[in-house]
């Protein structure tokens, strides 16, 4: 079913959907795919009932869900994103960040809520990505998509469900013809020349005037355009925008 399902993602998938909705589940309003892996990397040897022990720890505190065992290093998890949890989302992340924290060698990746069938391989696919960062970078053993998805769409390309959601997280709160327009185009300016007197007179305004709209990207974005992190990560959500409206034009 779920190499079916991998496989065919727009096939009739309608045993999954029955599978998931025993299980108290609905696609439609929404659902996360969760990997458990090893810390020593997917596709090697690590110890099947270690595994599943530590899901059946963590079965009672998470959300409804359907656990699907890929192998003995990797347990796969779709999870309810609306309503009949057990525990609001902030308090079950932070009970299952405990109970990994105190698994060594573990590490558990969170893809993104989905409400379409032939999206679950798209979110599966993302948490298994966030998986390949982590392993070229260990830090949490809480792989949040959200904050990797600079990461995330420069692997799977300007099509791409991360891409999409990049541009959504750091680019939704402009229109570029409404009244952000200005904030905008001075987000643009700036992320491209990272200077702001520079930025001024491409603009024809007073430095001072950046500076006044950079704070107000901030209120509004929560991207601070002096770091370079941020700057480089708007800049790059600008660049798969812009590309994507070329796709769809042509």
């Amino acid at each position: 079913m779920w190499s079916r399902l991998l496989n065919e993602p727009r096939a009739q998938n309608n045993e999954f959907i029955e599978i998931l909705s025993k299980k108290g589940i609905s696609v439609e309003k929404g659902v996360q795919t969760v990997i458990i892996g090893s810390q020593n990397g997917r596709g090697k040897n690590t110890d099947p009932t270690a595994m599943l022990s530590l899901a059946s720890r963590l079965r009672y505190v998470m959300p409804n869900h359907l656990q699907i065992e890929k192998s003995p290093h990797e347990l796969v998890l779709i999870l309810s994103s609306h309503g009949q949890e057990k525990m609001d989302n902030t308090a079950w992340l932070s009970v299952v960040e405990k109970i990994i924290s105190q698994n060594a060698g573990y590490v558990m990746a969170i893809g993104p809520t989905v409400n379409k069938v032939y999206d679950v391989p798209e979110s599966y696919k993302i948490a298994g990505n966030c998986l390949a960062l982590w392993q070229d970078a260990p830090g949490s053993p809480i792989l949040r998509y959200d904050e990797m998805l600079a990461e995330l769409a420069m692997i799977d390309g300007v099509g791409s469900m991360s891409a999409s959601l990049l541009i959504d997280r750091v680019l939704g709160e402009f229109n570029e013809t409404g009244p952000l327009n200005s904030l905008y185009e001075t987000a643009v300016t700036i992320s491209k020349m990272n200077d702001i007197n520079e930025a001024a007179l491409q603009l024809h305004v007073h430095p001072n005037t950046i500076r006044y709209r950079l704070r107000r990207i901030m209120e509004i974005t929560g991207m601070n355009l002096s770091s370079p992190r941020d700057c480089r990560i708007f800049s790059q959500a600008v660049f798969f925008k812009e590309m994507r409206d070329v796709l769809r034009k042509s």
